[in-house]
């Protein structure tokens, strides 16, 4: 997306919001109002061949038709909505609120409700048409966007997993069996992680602001859990929130400035655990993944296992520092001490990194370095290298650390050597040929070089200021969203790897929140290049 179209898409909400009968169709419509309609029309982009998404709440007995030719009919009848087209009807459980995605390609309208596939004889049009015929239809969350648009595709995903995720749940993603999954651990920031990302991409429009506001404070609660992950789960969700809306001051209207309180302190708290479980390994000076129990292939509780990915957490900590000026210094230090570490133990001279390492927390010392999910010991973990990326800029721009800067680039230099064309990478950059690439990966290592390029101009430093490394982010964000789904469920980002082999299969290959976060973020970095 272009700075272009994100002034399109404020203009379009805007007239919209005057003038429903508007005929021109604007590259993107985003409606968040949720009210009772007797004729909803909106024109569809790039002269109907569009994505549209949208929730529809009907009332017991109510009846409506979308399209204009050959229209479907729904209507509500007890338990079962009952979808008719072209003579042919069928059954599906209601529910308070129905989610209705359709691609209109060629001359064809593919339609599904609530994820499921319907037979339709919609035609393809210029609008998109709701005509009640009885009862009360509430319409809301309108999305309409040109099908071959990857980048808006994802705010229809997210629409359509908001539709079916419950009060206090987070998303995990769809595996291999198709199944949805949702899950209370390291990943539950990532979905409010994702709509602050949207909210981001749409400026002036409430509808992800909205969503990403409850997710975040609805994922209260596991601030003071034994893990590495505090820094996913509350810098994406908590501290994402306070930096948007309480920034530079707390809002004055009393609501406003409780909520920013809770934020802050839920933020503080989640970073102070954090700071505590990396006080249990202060021999080695690493953050471990957790102290109450054993480690992943671990002997003893004197034995802690730092990984890669824990790079991603120490955002969190340096939040608190310029949170906390009277505890500055611890928080920072730990941070940089933490960083150095990883360093000094996962990067390997050419910029490649190992997943693992273990220590004893009595003496600090190194008993293995090792991998989680990668394909050998040896080998490079994608996702991991990925985490690198991001976790060293990051850090390095958050510090002003020239020495972070530069591992930062030498993690980076592997990534451009492995794959100078910006391809989709394999799931380990040592896999055989043929091995799954990971999508995940790749929308990662977007964001962690195009984040990188930022650090660069602003710290002054890299050759040619970084640009390179955003060239490069851009081709594998393009790369990575070439496969996102055109036709329902829409946005889907598949091809991604949670965890190849091991005792289940599932997450072989699917679509994780993790994916579709960092998509979004890649996305919003590169239009601000």
């Amino acid at each position: 997306m272009t700075l272009l179209l994100r002034r399109a898409i404020a203009l379009a909400v805007l007239v919209l919001a005057l003038a429903p009968q508007v005929r021109a169709a604007p590259k993107l419509t985003v409606e968040a109002e949720s009210r009772p309609v007797d004729l909803f029309t909106r024109p569809l982009p790039d002269g109907g061949r569009a994505a549209v998404s949208i929730d529809l709440a009907l009332s017991p007995g109510a009846a409506a038709t979308l399209g204009s030719e050959s229209p479907l009919r729904l209507r509500r009848s007890g338990r079962r909505l009952i979808v008719t087209s072209g003579g042919v009807s069928r059954r599906l459980r209601s529910r308070a609120v129905h989610h209705v995605e359709a691609a209109a390609e060629g001359s064809d309208a593919l339609i599904s409700i609530d994820g499921v596939p319907i037979d339709s004889a919609l035609r393809r049009g210029r609008s998109f048409t709701l005509q009640v015929q009885r009862g009360r239809v509430v319409v809301d969350s309108f999305i309409a966007s040109p099908l071959d648009d990857a980048q808006t595709l994802l705010l229809h995903r997210l629409a359509a997993l908001h539709a079916v995720t419950p009060a206090g749940r987070a998303p995990l993603g769809v595996g291999a069996d198709g199944t949805l999954r949702f899950h209370a651990g390291w990943t539950r920031g990532f979905w409010p992680g994702a709509l602050w990302q949207a909210a981001d991409l749409i400026p002036g429009d409430d509808i992800f602001e909205d969503w990403a506001l409850t997710a975040t404070l609805r994922n209260f609660g596991a601030e003071r859990e034994d893990t590495h992950d505090l820094g996913f789960m509350y810098a994406r969700s908590s501290v994402a929130a306070h930096e948007r809306l309480c920034r530079p001051a707390p809002p004055t209207v009393e609501a406003g400035a409780r909520t920013c309180a809770r934020l802050r302190r839920s933020a503080l708290r989640a970073a102070d655990s954090l700071a505590a479980l990396g006080r249990t390994n202060a021999a080695a000076g690493t953050i471990p993944t957790r102290s109450a129990t054993l480690c992943r292939d671990c002997e003893s509780l004197d034995e802690a296992d730092t990984i890669v990915d824990s790079m991603m957490n120490l955002s969190l900590l340096l939040w608190a520092a310029r949170e906390t000026p009277a505890e500055r210094a611890g928080y920072r230090d730990m941070a940089l001490t933490h960083a150095n570490g990883v360093a000094r133990h996962l990067v390997r001279a050419d910029g490649s990194t190992a997943q693992s390492v273990h220590n004893r927390r009595s003496d600090g010392a190194i008993l293995g370095v090792h991998t989680h999910q990668g394909a050998s010991d040896t080998s490079t973990w994608a996702r991991g290298q990925s985490w690198a990326i991001y976790g060293f800029a990051q850090t390095a721009l958050l510090t002003r650390s020239p020495e972070l800067l530069d591992v930062a680039e030498r993690t980076a230099g592997f990534v451009a050597a492995r794959n100078p064309n910006g391809l989709v990478p394999p799931y380990d950059y040592g896999a055989a040929p043929g091995a799954p690439t990971d999508a995940s990966a790749g929308v990662i290592g977007a964001a962690g070089l195009l984040l990188l390029e930022d650090a660069c101009r602003r710290l002054g430093r890299c050759e040619g200021g970084g640009r390179r490394w955003g060239v490069l982010g851009e081709r594998m964000l393009d790369s990575s969203l070439a496969g996102v789904r055109t036709e329902p469920p829409l946005g889907l980002l598949g091809g991604q790897v949670f965890s190849l082999g091991g005792s289940q299969s599932w997450d072989d290959s699917g679509e994780f929140i993790f994916g579709l976060d960092y998509a979004l973020e890649a996305v919003n970095r590169a239009d601000d290049r």
